[in-house]
């Protein structure tokens, strides 16, 4: 029986990984499996999903948490090829290049911004993504879960499936380093969201 078991999880790396972290672990079927991660009433939720364009198309892995705020703390940060670009807030403290050569970033607030290129937690976890985009914003879309005015989601999506337990972990380790850094700086309501995905 616990052969069958040290199988099974050897041949689904997420089952893996979400038993290692002592995440819920959901097999998706047809659709995406979920690995499931909460620390302090803060949910983040991982899947796969596919952009299809035309008759090609290419698999994305998505790290999504939403939050409530009365704020609008949105920015949205990108690498401008799918070529792993590292260290940018690093790089930018250090003055050798400008954040802008190496990623496309948009953050309404300049104070935002100063936070997060601050932040030595979002920094050290940016650093281990590659061929990314991470925005928070107002909701999922058209065809995502409904959203109460005061409610937001961060979204982390990572291209291809990815397995790796590193990456699965600086993708989990982004979202809740920015849930941090925003409750520090009151940018959090204490309600929790009611958003399911």
């Amino acid at each position: 029986m616990f052969k069958k078991l040290l199988s099974s999880l050897a041949k689904n790396p997420w089952k893996s990984y979400a038993a290692s972290i002592g995440a819920e672990y959901i097999d998706g079927g047809f659709h995406s499996d979920r690995i499931i991660v909460t620390r302090q009433e803060v949910t983040v939720v991982v899947t796969v999903g596919t952009n299809q364009r035309g008759n090609s198309g290419f698999r994305y892995t998505r790290f999504r948490c939403s939050y409530t705020s009365d704020q609008s703390p949105y920015f949205s940060i990108k690498t401008k090829t799918f070529y792993s670009f590292k260290g940018l807030f690093s790089k930018k403290k250090q003055n050798c290049l400008p954040i802008q050569n190496l990623y496309d970033i948009s953050i309404q607030k300049e104070e935002l911004f100063s936070l997060l290129s601050d932040d030595h937690q979002f920094c050290m976890h940016l650093d281990a993504l590659s061929a990314f985009k991470y925005t928070s914003e107002k909701d999922d879309g058209e065809y995502g879960p409904v959203f109460l005015p005061t409610e937001h989601q961060l979204c982390l999506e990572l291209l291809g499936e990815i397995e790796e337990a590193p990456l699965l972990a600086a993708g989990i380790g982004i979202i809740f380093a920015t849930v941090d850094l925003y409750r520090n700086h009151g940018l959090l309501n204490a309600e929790k969201s009611t958003v399911c995905y």
